[in-house]
């Protein structure tokens, strides 16, 4: 057989990449409207705009690049001088992995220590009496990955992580 495909097929393909590049845009618009706006001004808010963008990129259809589209989302919802300082970012990288776009900017706005209290927020977090352990793991990587946000992560930040988490469980249920 040739190697050329014919052109239903072709025609076919075409097709379902304009679909898929259809469904792409609508989900992120939806994805958009979950997303507060941003300026960076206020630590809470720009606090609650990164777990946004990080919940929003874990919830990517699969096949997607999920860097691409965070960096989309950091586009369309960032304003003033957090826009200004995440499109420098990408700028000078544009094939990082968002989570280091979102670490640069965390040390850009809530500066160098921030990143050391998010760390001793996953050391001082506990399960909660009545919690389960399914909800706790959630909240417990939660924080993690925002003190933590470069993966895959080492060995000894894996390692770390483990006994931090082993060690906050209540005993018994």
């Amino acid at each position: 057989g040739s190697a050329t495909m014919e052109l239903p097929e072709c025609v076919e393909l075409y097709d379902q990449k304009v679909k898929d590049r259809e469904e792409r845009k609508e989900w992120i618009l939806e994805e958009r409207e979950s997303i507060p706006e941003c300026d960076g001004t206020s630590p809470i808010l720009l606090r609650r705009w990164l777990r946004a963008i990080r919940a929003s990129a874990d919830r990517v259809p699969t096949g997607v690049n999920e860097d691409s589209i965070a960096h989309k989302l950091i586009r369309k919802t960032a304003k003033g001088d957090l826009f200004t300082e995440s499109q420098a970012i990408v700028k000078a990288n544009p094939r990082q992995a968002y989570p280091v776009t979102l670490a640069q900017l965390i040390t850009i706005f809530l500066g160098p220590d921030a990143r050391s209290k998010l760390k001793a927020t996953v050391r001082q977090i506990r399960q909660l009496a009545r919690e389960t352990i399914v909800t706790y793991a959630r909240r417990f990587k939660q924080a993690a990955l925002e003190a933590y946000p470069t993966l895959p992560w080492s060995a000894e930040i894996d390692l770390e992580l483990s006994e931090w988490f082993l060690g906050s469980l209540v005993n018994g249920g």
